[in-house]
């Protein structure tokens, strides 16, 4: 008979996988418990952006992207997954444990190796099946999924991004928020994206917090945001049939499934949330895709630099809730 008890050490196996799941600005806004027979993600307060994600669609975004990691995760340490279930931003997965459950290192490989590329793509040929396969990727009910190569269509994503970047570095908050979230090399933070990765000068990577904060350069960040959308040779759009929590959540766990896929298919990409969270851009994005579906998330793909820069992780014993 299979054993459903879940120790301590099980949980920590499986969250020095799963730690390695994208979130907003990097927070990693995660704090987790368990049971003998399941795993409960909770959000961290210390970690929430008042400023970067009013709304709070982007942390429960991350929190369904982190829930994803945790399924994929356990099966590689010997786990199944009966349910996920979420509610009231906190989200819940019974696991069982068969001896026979397949190891799917392929799939835990792509998790721990990916990351966001932030740098300008050079064009590469996109194989006619990978559209196909990365919407095919997505499996949530309430979601849906469309993948163009279309350069016109990128061309109109990357304007109306460098619009909504426009539109978010203008508030002061926002950009001390994000200031404090930008991680230079010497930083001892765990949290936070690494200025290496924005793949700009050094020097003025290293002065990026500063420069942030103060809104130096603000025409310059746009129009290196609009560069690097028309360096795209493809771009993800995810939608879901609402507006609330349950299909942000829904969203979140799709979003991991079709990044790791671009990562199966050789690709690098990067995600914004400008189109998805300022103004009315989304409106404009969702007339293009002839869907009343609201625009959740969007991720450009392509040939990025083979050297990768990464941002910094927790540990998984300090996911671990005491």
């Amino acid at each position: 008979m299979p054993t459903q008890t879940l120790t301590r050490q099980d949980v920590l196996d499986i969250l020095e996988i799963a730690r390695f799941a994208p979130s907003v600005h990097n927070t990693q806004p995660w704090k987790v418990s368990w049971s003998d027979t399941s795993v409960t993600v909770s959000l961290d307060p210390e970690h929430l952006l008042s400023d970067g994600d009013p709304t709070g669609r982007e942390t429960i975004i991350s929190l369904g992207i982190f829930t994803e990691a945790i399924v994929i995760a356990a099966k590689k340490c010997g786990f199944e997954s009966k349910s996920v279930s979420y509610k009231d931003k906190s989200s819940v997965i019974v696991l069982t444990k068969k001896s026979s459950t397949p190891s799917d290192s392929q799939t835990v490989a792509l998790l721990t190796q990916r990351c966001t590329d932030r740098s300008i793509y050079t064009h590469t040929e996109i194989t006619a099946t990978t559209p196909e396969d990365i919407k095919k990727s997505g499996r949530e009910k309430d979601v849906s999924v469309w993948v163009t190569t279309d350069e016109a269509t990128i061309q109109k994503t990357a304007q109306l991004t460098s619009q909504g970047i426009g539109v978010a570095l203008s508030s002061p908050n926002f950009r001390k928020e994000l200031s404090s979230y930008l991680a230079e090399p010497w930083s001892r933070s765990n949290r936070g994206i690494s200025v290496n990765s924005l793949y700009i000068p050094k020097i003025i990577a290293y002065l990026e917090p500063i420069f942030m904060r103060l809104g130096i350069g603000l025409g310059a960040e746009v129009k290196l945001e609009k560069r690097r959308w028309l360096s795209a040779s493809g771009i993800v759009f995810i939608a879901a049939k609402g507006d609330m929590p349950e299909y942000w959540f829904q969203v979140g766990r799709d979003y991991l499934r079709i990044s790791l896929q671009i990562e199966r298919a050789g690709l690098s990409q990067a995600t914004s949330a400008a189109t998805v969270e300022a103004s009315n851009f989304h409106e404009d994005i969702e007339e293009m895709l002839g869907t009343d579906y609201r625009l959740q998330c969007v991720i450009r793909f392509g040939n990025g630099k083979k050297s990768r820069a990464y941002s910094p992780r927790i540990s998984a014993e300090a996911l671990l809730s005491t």
